[in-house]
């Protein structure tokens, strides 16, 4: 992972080490048991740089999906879609998400949306997504989080 970094000089570097110079909050770290780590740094020599764990057990941890929205071409450009998931079949809500490029101060980011879940059980996933001036839906049926351990579900939306 390359993290990038404006500075006082207005120059772009690709080091680590610069990302303690200014406020960030980044969601990284996903990992194959799907459960989420939060980097936290502030702008002082003295702030916080915290790297916050996240210590569900193992079973609880894989109890999730992840879901990424890309474009019909592959390409990340679909932020401000809402995905919602479901119980199969129903209407039932599990929760709901907003496709984000990054929250973070001066940061960009291209991750999934997770979802933690109550049960392994299949769910529906539905993309809304604006396209033309106009919203529209896709749906995945059936999806079946376990098949999806380590890695997110991708929905391609035109």
């Amino acid at each position: 992972m390359i993290l990038s970094a404006r500075v006082a000089s207005k120059h772009r570097t690709d080091v680590l080490p610069k990302i303690v110079q200014w406020c960030l909050a980044i969601c990284l770290a996903v990992s194959a048991l799907s459960a989420q780590a939060l980097a936290l740094t502030g702008v002082q020599a003295d702030a916080m740089h915290s790297l916050l764990r996240n210590e569900l057990a193992a079973v609880a941890a894989r109890r999730s999906l992840a879901v990424r929205v890309l474009d019909g071409q592959g390409r990340a450009t679909r932020a401000g879609a809402v995905v919602r998931l479901y119980r199969a079949g129903t209407r039932l809500s599990l929760g709901a998400r907003l496709v984000d490029a990054g929250s973070g101060y001066d940061a960009q980011n291209d991750a999934p949306v997770h979802f933690g879940l109550a049960a392994m059980a299949a769910v529906d996933v539905e993309v809304t997504f604006s396209a033309g001036g106009k919203a529209r839906v896709i749906t995945v049926r059936g999806v079946k989080p376990g098949a999806y351990a380590g890695r997110a579900l991708v929905v391609r939306v035109p």
